[in-house]
């Protein structure tokens, strides 16, 4: 017998003789990858890092405490009253926020569902960004394609926190066709947990030149994970099984890959460096601090436009706030929508008396009969007389309208001329948004507005450049530009 034979044999039997049922070994920590003294002390830190809402994903808590030597893991429900910033990071899976869903009606027609929770996602995304003012990281799992738009184009771009963090002008991002495990991994501490777990359902291209970002993974030549400003982790994952041990080695080879290059990313300056200082430092200083606070106002400001146009999608459940928000932040109106109607807001005088009636409509087509005489009704059970300006803010055609040429549509004149004999003033929701467009362009004045609000019965209609009253066969006033 050959000594090549005799080896395979005792190979096999050794196999044989090991138990086939036994627990694999735990994964093995990475490798210290920094220098030995700088690499050594940032490993004494332990991170306290908050993984939130795995429950949205179907996944239990583990029995058992998920930490490393350098990091700690808390698994915290959706609902939980711990904060983010009470943590050095947070993970959590994209979506866990919204609900969209894609059913299917009796004619075969299928069509996106959605609900998200917009008090928890407000509240969830004050404390990130103190998390991250106080150095603080967070990790998004991409877990699922971005529904960024309804079939009719209605926008849910501001439905996600990772979405919110993704928002950025000439930032775009592609769903692709099918989810696809072909994922390069371009950090080399995200490895181990690419091989096991990534998986990408978007790529993104960035032509933002104020985005400060580093690849952790593409797909081909495009962008499917990444790091932005050292802070902000974006991974192309895959849900894991929700076993114990599946879920334990999803979170702790994902956390000592954060952790690894959290390390690398951020080192701490000895004070004592600091005291070297080049004479540009300072006016460089002032001049960022300058650039931030004006990027901050501009997207602040960016953002309330945004608000003020979901006055074009949204139904009576938020419709009323949208326009209650666009009357005093955009007109600069002084506002009181608490009332026995919810659907009622009233625009004050000087001395805090009710000036304007407004009721709040939501419309699937256009205004009928019925919405006049409710705001009529309305006006009468609160005591006003039927001379008393009383205006029907309504958002028409929201299912029907797949764009602004098909929401533009006319108020049906017979609605006119009945809203013109009961005094009551109809104003679409377009027609608003475009009254305060003028407004901000200073082509009418606050007052002009609000004495057209305070008018005559009949449809303020409103376009790019002028508004004039309808009020049946003919108008009054003529157009005015």
């Amino acid at each position: 017998m050959r000594i090549s034979e005799i080896l395979a044999r005792f190979r096999r039997k050794c196999n044989k003789s090991s138990s086939p049922t036994q627990a694999a070994p735990p994964l093995p920590l990475p490798a210290d990858t920094g220098d030995s003294s700088e690499g050594n002390a940032a490993e004494l830190t332990v991170q306290h890092i908050l993984v939130y809402a795995i429950e949205q994903e179907g996944l239990t808590q583990p029995k058992q405490e998920i930490r490393g030597r350098n990091f700690r893991l808390l698994l915290e429900p959706f609902n939980t009253e711990k904060r983010f910033n009470e943590f050095d990071g947070v993970i959590l899976f994209q979506g866990c926020f919204e609900k969209i869903r894609r059913e299917t009606d009796w004619t075969g027609n299928s069509y996106y569902t959605y609900k998200y929770d917009k008090d928890e996602l407000d509240k969830r995304l004050n404390e990130a960004k103190l998390l991250l003012k106080q150095g603080g990281f967070i990790c998004f799992l991409l877990c699922r394609p971005f529904i960024d738009h309804d079939d009719r184009g209605n926008s849910w771009e501001d439905m996600d926190l990772a979405k919110i963090f993704l928002n950025f002008s000439h930032f775009f991002r592609k769903k692709l066709s099918v989810r696809t495990t072909a994922v390069q991994c371009k950090r080399n501490e995200f490895m181990r947990f690419l091989e096991l777990y990534g998986a990408a359902q978007t790529t993104f291209n960035n032509l933002n030149e104020n985005i400060e970002l580093k690849p952790i993974a593409t797909v081909g030549s495009s962008l499917a994970g990444m790091i932005m400003w050292d802070e902000r982790f974006f991974v192309p994952a895959l849900v894991p099984e929700n076993t114990d041990e599946r879920v334990s080695e999803f979170f702790t080879l994902l956390v000592d890959a954060l952790v690894a290059t959290r390390n690398k990313l951020i080192r701490e300056v000895p004070e004592w460096v600091d005291k070297f200082v080049f004479e540009e430092e300072a006016s460089l200083s002032e001049e960022k601090s300058q650039a931030i606070a004006r990027i901050e106002k501009i997207n602040e400001r960016l953002e309330t436009y945004r608000k003020f146009k979901k006055a074009l999608i949204q139904g009576n459940e938020h419709l009323v706030d949208t326009v209650s928000t666009i009357l005093s932040d955009g007109f600069e109106f002084t506002v009181n929508s608490v009332d026995d109607f919810k659907e009622d807001l009233k625009i004050l005088d000087d001395h805090g008396g009710p000036f304007v009636l407004c009721e709040v409509k939501g419309i699937n087509r256009g205004v009928k009969r019925e919405y006049v005489n409710q705001v009529d009704s309305h006006r009468e059970r609160g005591g006003f007389p039927s001379s008393f300006p009383a205006v029907l803010i309504a958002n028409t055609h929201i299912k029907n309208a797949r764009n602004l040429g098909e929401k533009d549509m006319d108020v049906p004149e017979e609605q006119v001329v009945h809203a013109r004999k009961n005094n009551v003033l109809i104003l679409r929701t377009l027609d608003l948004l475009r009254l305060l467009r003028l407004k901000i362009e200073n082509r009418i004045t606050k007052e002009t507005v609000l004495e057209l609000l305070s008018g005559p019965g009949g449809w303020l209609k409103v376009s790019d450049d002028k508004w004039e009253l309808i009020v049946g066969q003919q108008t009054a006033p003529p157009d005015r530009r």
